[in-house]
């Protein structure tokens, strides 16, 4: 992993190089993904909080939502519950906005996890239960799995 975080990185330096920042975002999300899987998340979380600024300037509302998602997935792994609230219902909103029904139904079930872990029960419920009918209505066994 620590091979693909290096070529993630020059990846990210030549696409700001040339001016391709739409390039520079799908690296950094890359290499935050990796860094994540080998357990550095709080580096993860400053690569992404990187991706995010330059996912902005793109004006890619997927993108962002991905981008938001993965540091609700950082901040949770680490402990920072509302942190990682925060960052899911912003991914929620751009996924609902843009008609991305399975990150929207993925969001929630962060967010249900999340709640969970924080005491908001009731809120987890409702949250993994918004989840599962979106998976449901979409047919998505492997959803419907993890809610």
């Amino acid at each position: 992993l620590r091979d693909a975080a290096v070529e993630a990185m020059q990846s990210v330096e030549l696409f700001r190089g040339v001016g391709d920042v739409q390039g520079a975002a799908l690296a950094a999300f890359g290499l935050g993904n990796v860094l994540f899987a080998s357990g550095e998340v709080r580096q993860a979380v400053s690569v992404l909080e990187h991706c995010l600024l330059l996912r902005r300037r793109c004006k890619d509302k997927l993108g962002l939502a991905e981008a938001l998602s993965a540091l609700g997935l950082s901040f949770a792994q680490i402990g920072y519950q509302l942190h990682a609230m925060d960052y899911f219902q912003q991914a929620l909103a751009l996924c609902q906005e843009t008609g991305d029904r399975d990150g929207e139904a993925a969001c929630l079930r962060h967010l249900g996890r999340v709640h969970h872990v924080h005491g908001d029960h009731n809120e987890a419920v409702i949250a993994l239960e918004g989840s599962l009918s979106l998976c449901l209505r979409r047919d998505n066994a492997a959803g419907q799995a993890m809610c």
